[in-house]
């Protein structure tokens, strides 16, 4: 992205709260999966009775460091968290000078796509 929009582009970090993303992370694991894949292909060598959850928790924040360490020197930036959705889109909003209907962009954050059932990590 760097080599192409350089800062040029207003980049948005979207996060969720850290527990409820590793939760979310550790309850998907199937073959394939990001966190097979990243505990086997990237962390290499962690013990076989490593709960997923640990493995997580290491994903979110390697993830989250690198978002933040490409977007150090970036001018036109923000950090959007999923927990204060309506008040961050609406900053957002007003930083990239959009037009149109934001209280129906607003109303959208009250609906629930693609819910997973609670599972106990």
């Amino acid at each position: 992205m760097d080599r192409y929009f350089g800062d040029d582009a207003f980049y948005v970090h979207l996060k969720r709260d850290e527990t409820a993303t590793a939760k979310s992370y550790a309850k998907r694991i199937f073959p394939g999966g990001i966190i097979p894949a990243y505990a086997s292909g990237i962390l290499f060598q962690v013990p076989q009775d490593t709960p997923y959850l640990s493995v997580s928790y290491d994903y979110c924040d390697t993830v989250n460091s690198n978002i933040d360490l490409f977007l150090k020197d970036k001018t036109k930036k923000m950090e959007f968290n999923l927990e204060t959705a309506k008040e961050d889109f609406e900053k957002f909003w007003n930083l990239i000078g959009a037009e149109g209907n934001l209280e129906a962009g607003l109303k959208e954050f009250g609906v629930t796509y693609n819910a997973s059932a609670p599972v106990v990590v």
